[in-house]
């Protein structure tokens, strides 16, 4: 048959063994479908994709690693098969490890980019989705003693440190990120919330003549 229909039937043969217990038989399916077409990206994703559907989360870690390695591989797949290992390991109870991961992943992308903002967010609903408001501040700190020109590590612990009521530090927090990125409205606009939030108008009122200079 096709190569398309053959992968079809693969796929379907090996969701079947997976919802009838027996596994390596479905691994071994699925390794079929790998190896009727090596090395190609896109079928490999499908195989991660839907072993993590069916649960069978290190399996599905583990093609996603064959992605990341493939040599002269599309950059994004690279770091898309990052956050999805990421991902699964913090299915599996693995946070401290899936979030080390990201980190990496962020020094490897633009830091105003939207993967670098879909990343950030992945870190940081790992530790708020279970309320570890303190693990992810503590993550910032890390990530600034190692970066301290991340800007976005900056404004995140602001906003962090605003979330767990210590409201001084995160103004001290938005202060610095606002002279990290002097023109930055967004950045300043956020400032100026936290002061009015802190009841320090005055403060804020200085703030907001910037903007019509």
């Amino acid at each position: 048959p096709p190569v398309e229909e053959s992968l079809t039937l693969y796929e379907q043969l090996g969701r079947a063994y997976l919802r009838l217990g027996q596994r390596q038989q479905a691994l071994h399916t699925f390794q079929d479908m790998v190896q009727a077409v090596p090395e190609d990206a896109g079928v490999l994703r499908q195989v991660a994709v839907l072993l993590a559907d069916e649960g069978q989360f290190e399996d599905a870690i583990a093609r996603w690693e064959q992605i990341a390695a493939l040599p002269g591989e599309d950059p994004y797949l690279a770091v898309e098969a990052r956050t999805r290992i990421a991902a699964l390991k913090v299915q599996l109870g693995q946070r401290a490890a899936a979030v080390s991961l990201l980190d990496e992943t962020l020094d490897d992308v633009l830091p105003e980019s939207w993967i670098a903002r879909t990343i950030w967010k992945q870190i940081q609903g790992s530790f708020l989705d279970t309320d570890d408001t303190d693990g992810f501040v503590t993550f910032c700190r890390h990530r600034l003693r190692r970066r301290t020109d991340d800007l976005d590590a900056r404004l995140h612990l602001a906003e962090a440190l605003s979330l767990a009521g210590r409201r001084d530090q995160s103004i001290r927090e938005f202060e610095r990120a606002v002279e990290l990125a002097p023109s930055r409205r967004d950045v300043r606009e956020q400032f100026i919330h936290q002061l009015v939030i802190a009841d320090e108008v005055p403060r804020a009122i200085e703030q907001c003549e910037f903007f019509v200079k």
